[in-house]
């Protein structure tokens, strides 16, 4: 298995933007952490 290392700035923007999904509706912050994993 590989290990993927996400930089600090990746990692700041994806909390941005879990941030912002959150704000739209809770849960979705969530949801979008699922669909970047499952990405990834």
């Amino acid at each position: 298995m590989l290990t993927l290392r996400l930089r600090r700035d990746a990692v700041s923007e994806l909390t941005k933007a879990w941030t912002w999904y959150e704000s739209q509706r809770i849960g979705l912050g969530d949801e979008f952490h699922t669909c970047v994993g499952a990405a990834l």
